[in-house]
């Protein structure tokens, strides 16, 4: 019999037209209050929000399998929206069970419960642009007002997590109250994590299935992927802050490491706040991961750094900079944030790192990439060459982008008793690539400044021949050292320049090289506001001989 009402609801309506109606018919299941009538006057609200949210439960677990057996969602093929109300039916599942675990704790701190729900509808009222009515005996309670429409269900969320801060700071309850609203929270997201696990189980084709991956699992311990993907509404504006306001909240209570020393119940507090976030922050990462389906996409991104960060930062407090951030590494590793892992393990545990390295190709690559990147962990690229034994052809591919430091992997290539011999090629070497990469920069005169200097080390302690070009490198330091000084007071004011000749300098900022006929120009408009704090500073010989030598060079241009 449904079969066939079905056919003729197609028939008539169309497929467009039925899809609108599961649509309507999801919502209406979610959200229909359930609870008017003489039959609940006079019942108490916790048994009658309880055994609302039952019905909403078993109606919707129904509906589900009509429109599985009816094969309604087979019908509707691949027109567009199905996928979207095949994740709304889910969703409206979740929400249900989401609330269910909200109720359950409702009981245990019914006062929170009421003052939370009383500022979420009133909110939900202001932003509706509803004002405050009278309300007479018929009218549903707060509590059943909430319970029976839970179709934003997650705005709780935000009233509860602003309950610690209602609290004097440092007192026994605020801490008691972060938990609570730690676990709350938790549980609110878990259940609803459970319920699409429980859907995705008994109707395997009702969501999509996960997509692959843009990159490639590369740690075992990884979480699988999700079998299905559903909706997003536990990554929306509201959760998300929400969930960012509680991890801030619990950095501000837990106590200090230095705090604790001595204070065993303190100490003990401190960990009971430290392992209620990591709780919470794995659930956090678990819905995102189930959200998105791929570890490595923006979005899951931008959640996972934050929460690693706060969670990183809780350690490092509770237990002190010496024992590290071992929780935000293991879920760092689980959820796959190679730039957490490497940063992470590089300061707390080495012996992971190298691990890691050893065992997976794929994230060896990531992290050499990121050595890179990050100038204070470019020594751990190359202690990882010399350790893995990197082949050269993929040291040089990786090396590419930062011609500066292939001159540390020739001087690594010798050992500690290396024949001069062999130091005289390598510094040669090192001096050709100094003065053609001095050469070719167009970008930064401070790296050409690099190069040259680095260039003028290796011929002073190398005794092989140079090349052709490496007496111009001595020009290109002249006017490295000259174009700084321009950049150094070209905006300055001479009553400013001269009272600031005992003060530390501060850096110019760095700009394109610039030519000699430039910065003779320049030259010329602070030369006078230059000489004397240059002098103060016992530096004037060096600036009249590089002046000397940049005249000689706009010389040699004007002659050419």
């Amino acid at each position: 019999r449904s079969a066939d009402v079905a056919s003729r609801a197609f028939e008539r309506f169309g497929a467009a037209g039925v899809l609108t109606g599961v649509e309507r018919c999801t919502m209406e299941l979610l959200d229909s209050p359930g609870l008017t009538g003489a039959r609940w006057r006079g019942v108490d609200d916790s048994v009658a929000t309880r055994h609302l949210l039952f019905d909403k439960a078993a109606d919707l677990q129904q509906w589900l399998g009509f429109l599985s057996v009816c094969g309604i969602w087979t019908r509707l093929g691949c027109l567009p929206g199905t996928v979207r109300a095949q994740q709304k039916a889910c969703e409206a599942c979740e929400r249900v069970a989401s609330s269910s675990r909200l109720r359950e704790l409702d009981d245990c701190a019914p006062k929170v419960f009421e003052a939370a729900i009383r500022r979420t509808l009133q909110e939900a009222a202001a932003a509706a642009g509803a004002g405050d009515e009278a309300k007479n005996g018929d009218d549903p309670s707060e509590a059943r007002r909430y319970y029976g429409s839970v179709g934003s269900c997650e705005r709780l969320l935000a009233s509860l997590v602003d309950y610690p801060r209602s609290l004097p700071l440092g007192s026994c309850d605020v801490t008691d109250a972060v938990l609570f609203a730690n676990a709350a929270v938790a549980a609110f997201l878990e259940a609803a994590l459970e319920r699409r696990s429980q859907v995705i189980s008994a109707f395997p084709a009702l969501l999509p299935p996960s997509k692959p991956a843009s990159k490639p699992q590369c740690l075992s311990v990884s979480s699988p992927p999700p079998r299905a993907i559903g909706s997003d509404w536990l990554l929306s504006p509201v959760v998300l802050g929400a969930l960012d306001q509680l991890r801030r909240a619990n950095l501000e209570v837990i106590p200090a490491a230095s705090m604790t020393q001595g204070l065993p119940l303190l100490d003990a507090q401190a960990l009971r706040i430290l392992e209620s976030l990591h709780d919470l922050c794995r659930t956090t990462l678990r819905v995102g991961y189930a959200s998105t389906g791929d570890l490595h996409v923006d979005s899951m991104a931008a959640l996972r750094r934050p929460v690693l960060q706060h969670l990183a930062m809780a350690e490092e407090t509770a237990l002190g900079q010496s024992r590290g951030a071992q929780r935000a590494l293991s879920l760092a590793e689980q959820f796959e944030d190679i730039e957490a892992v490497v940063a992470l393990a590089a300061k707390d545990d080495m012996a992971r790192l190298d691990e890691h390295l050893r065992s997976s190709p794929t994230f060896r690559t990531e992290a050499l990439m990121y050595f890179l990147r990050v100038a204070e962990l470019r020594p751990l690229f190359f202690r990882a060459v010399r350790l893995l034994e990197i082949p050269r052809a993929q040291v040089d591919d990786l090396l590419r982008p930062y011609p500066e430091l292939l001159w540390i992997l020739h001087v690594h290539s010798l050992g500690q008793d290396a024949p001069r011999p062999d130091w005289d090629r390598v510094l040669s070497k090192v001096n050709n690539q100094a003065v053609a990469a001095a050469h070719g920069e167009r970008h930064s005169s401070a790296k050409r400044d690099a190069f040259a200097a680095l260039a003028a080390i290796a011929q002073r302690a190398g005794a092989a021949q140079t090349c052709s070009r490496s007496a111009d490198v001595a020009e290109s330091a002249c006017l490295g050292r000259l174009q700084r000084v321009c950049l150094r007071f070209s905006a300055q004011e001479p009553a400013t320049s001269s009272s600031s000749g005992g003060c530390k300098r501060s850096s110019p900022p760095d700009q394109p090289p610039a030519s000699a006929e430039e910065i003779l120009r320049r030259l010329a408009g602070c030369i006078r506001i230059a000489l004397p704090v240059v002098h103060a500073e016992g530096a004037d010989g060096r600036l009249c001989t590089d002046v000397a030598q940049l005249v000689r060079l706009g010389g040699r241009g004007v002659e050419g």
